[in-house]
This record gives C-alpha cells, sequence and structure tokens, in this order.
C-alpha cells in the first residue's frame, strides 16, 4: 500500500464517510448551512474538541466542532482493524453514533440536547476561528494552564484544529446541538422531577447498550427552568465494542457505576443549603448512594458540590 494511500485510507474522514450511511443512518447531513453560521463565542474546551455559541438563521445553537488527529497508522496489518478503531474511538463518530441511536429509538432530545445534523467547516471559517480565538496558543493569550492541562493529560500536546497541518486534508467536523442557558450539575439546583428525569435519561441511555464513560457532574448540564441534560457522548462506549473483550459483564458492571455515580452526585447535592427542602434520594451516606465502596475516580468530584 503506497504511503498517501495509506494515509488517506486511514484518515478518520475517509473511514468516516465509507461506513457512515451503514451505521449511522438517521442523523442529517446539514452542511449546506454552514456558511449561515454565525460565530458568537467560545464557551468551552477540551482536549478533542471546541464548544461555540452560534447563531443560524436567528436561532442560538451550540456547535461542537472536533479537532482533526493525525491518522498516524504507519504500520498496520489490517485495514479492517484499523476502520474498528476509529469506529470506535473517534469522538466525532462516536457522538455522532450516539445521536444516531437516539434518533432511532426515538429518544433524541428525551436524552440530552437535541441534536440538529452534522456539519464541516470550510478553511477560510477554520482560519478565521483560528485567529479570532487564538485557538493554536490556548483559550485566550494568557491562558498557559490549559496548555499545560492539556499536555499533562499526555493526549494531546498540541493546540487549534490539526495536529498537522501541513499533512492533513480532512475538514473540520462538528455537532449542531441544541444550546442549553445553564450550569453544570454541581453548581445547579435540581428538585425532585430534575433527580427522576436524569434518572430516566440513563436509564433509556443504557437501554441501548450504551454506556457514557465519562459520566461526571461536568457533563450533566441543567438550564434556568430546571431541565437535566446528560452531555458529552464523544467518550461514550456502544455494545459491543473495543475493551470489553467478548464478556458483556464488564459493560454491564460499567452501567452498574454510571448509576451509582449519579445517586452519589444527588446525594451531594441533597446535602447543600440550597437543596435543605429537597428529597432527592434516600440514601443516608456516600457508601448507600453509590451502592458499595465509592470509585476513587467519583469520589474526586466530592468537593465540587458546594452552595
Amino acid at each position: 500500500m503506497a504511503g498517501s494511500s495509506a494515509h488517506e485510507r486511514t484518515s478518520h474522514w475517509h473511514i468516516w464517510l465509507k461506513h457512515k450511511d451503514s451505521i449511522c443512518p438517521y442523523l442529517k447531513d446539514i452542511r449546506s448551512v454552514s456558511p449561515d453560521l454565525e460565530f458568537l463565542e467560545l464557551v468551552a474546551e477540551s482536549v478533542h474538541s471546541y464548544m461555540f455559541k452560534v447563531r443560524l438563521h436567528g436561532t442560538i445553537y451550540a456547535l461542537k466542532l472536533y479537532a482533526v488527529p493525525e491518522a498516524g497508522w504507519r504500520n498496520f496489518s489490517s485495514l479492517a482493524w484499523v476502520e474498528d478503531v476509529v469506529l470506535c474511538s473517534d469522538p466525532f463518530i462516536v457522538e455522532y453514533r450516539v445521536y444516531d441511536a437516539l434518533i432511532e429509538w426515538d429518544l433524541l432530545g428525551k436524552v440530552g440536547p437535541h441534536c440538529s445534523g452534522w456539519l464541516t467547516i470550510s478553511n477560510e471559517q477554520e482560519q478565521d476561528l483560528d485567529k479570532r480565538f487564538n485557538l493554536r496558543h490556548g483559550y485566550t493569550t494568557i491562558d498557559s494552564a490549559l496548555i499545560a492541562k492539556l499536555k499533562g493529560m499526555g493526549r494531546r500536546h498540541w493546540l487549534g484544529f490539526r495536529q498537522a497541518p501541513q499533512k492533513q486534508q480532512d475538514p473540520v467536523r462538528g455537532l449542531l446541538l441544541e444550546w442549553i442557558d445553564g450550569t453544570s450539575l454541581d453548581k445547579a439546583f435540581v428538585d425532585e422531577a430534575g433527580a427522576a428525569c436524569l434518572r430516566t435519561q440513563l436509564r433509556d441511555l443504557h437501554s441501548l447498550d450504551i454506556v457514557h464513560a465519562d459520566f461526571y457532574p461536568r457533563n450533566v448540564m441543567v438550564s434556568r427552568s430546571g431541565r437535566p441534560y446528560i452531555i458529552d457522548f464523544s467518550s461514550a462506549r456502544l455494545w459491543p465494542c473495543r475493551g470489553f473483550g467478548r464478556e458483556k459483564e464488564g459493560f454491564l458492571d460499567y452501567m452498574e457505576c454510571e448509576k451509582g455515580a449519579l445517586e452519589y452526585y444527588l446525594f451531594q447535592l441533597q446535602g447543600l443549603q440550597r437543596h435543605q427542602n429537597v428529597k432527592l434520594t434516600e440514601a443516608k451516606s456516600d457508601e448507600e448512594a453509590y451502592g458499595g465502596r465509592v470509585s476513587s475516580d467519583v469520589e474526586v468530584t466530592k468537593d465540587q458540590f458546594q452552595d
């Protein structure tokens, strides 16, 4: 396989185009609206994406744009193996697959925010955003902490949309999402109906054989009206998937951990002054809420819950 051909065949964009119609037939291709997007604000960033507040035809949305990684498959024995890895781990593809499954089972907008479809942005839009928001140097010119944070994670030692701009032709891909005017779970007020809604969302997600796999307070948003949303499915695992072998037991255990995590978070909320007259859980301790010894990954979030 020639070098250039191998690079094209293993690019995440090429693999996506090859398989999207068979694995994700429901979510709309809305690339035609990209020229009409008005970028208002950069509201969040992570190791693999940027979240923008945008306006489209008079309506406010959240647009999640995903960074373009270098393919990096220099030596591989099977193209099918590469494609399997990409389809199970590329953040854009994974999150797209979750929203596509929600559409298939009439759960779009019931689990998480509504997703209007997927798109790409032009090179001109990409360059404008890079310059306007200084993406290659961090969130702002003085945000050296972000660069240190990303390097410390060991997952992404580069900023901006592209890991290797001189080598990559893949477009920047994105998902157009419902705008949620609110705050993260640890800072929010949640009533009994909101707690029930969260339990239902997580149960429905799990019913599709999907685990969130990054289920922390930062990935639950609560709107000003009190409606909670599970967000950010870019780390999700869809069964069958890599990392769990052939046995489903480990996958089901992961679901139980997420259920326990939700109850733990609700128990933390109930202990705050702003929830003194709200009954979110019957649990009397952290361990009772979680269903046993609390995972260290979950327990470390405890200090985030403050009045």
